[in-house]
């Protein structure tokens, strides 16, 4: 019998359970987390965007389509990260585009579900101020301003 229970049925089922770790940036820039357990019964409905995502091919298809409906997202990509852990296998990575519609349904059905975590306190880094090694060669960006 699982610890916790399944996060979308809440049932606690015999097995480990697969943990899909979800985040994505709000319109404020903020980071949004959240952890989903999954059993192995609810797991491929959930997961099936990620399955859409891991079969396109990349000569057929645009990089801003979205996964979820096919639609175009250039214009309007709301993409999410996910990391994956399923029972006795290595984490896998996930970089999903979606547009925003899609995003924000598959946003409410984690976020009504899943448990948020806490904010990690990580900021988006621009480029360091030090000078380094690799400023002699160049190619940064103020030597193209002089």
């Amino acid at each position: 019998m699982s610890l916790f229970p399944c996060s979308l049925c809440k049932l606690r089922k015999p097995g480990k359970l697969a943990n899909a770790y979800w985040a994505w940036f709000n319109q404020d820039g903020s980071r949004s987390a959240w952890r989903v357990r999954l059993c192995l019964g609810c797991a491929p409905e959930h997961l099936a965007t990620l399955v859409s995502n891991s079969q396109l091919n990349p000569e057929n298809s645009s990089v801003f389509a979205c996964v979820s409906c096919g639609a175009d997202a250039s214009e309007d990509s709301s993409p999410m990260y996910c990391t994956l852990y399923l029972p006795k296998q290595e984490p896998t990575e996930y970089a999903v585009q979606l547009d925003s519609a899609c995003a924000v349904r598959l946003q409410a059905m984690i976020s009504t579900n899943a448990e948020r975590l806490p904010d990690r306190g990580g900021v988006v880094r621009g480029p360091s101020p030090d000078t380094s090694a690799w400023d002699a060669i160049g190619l940064s960006p103020t030597d193209r301003l002089n």
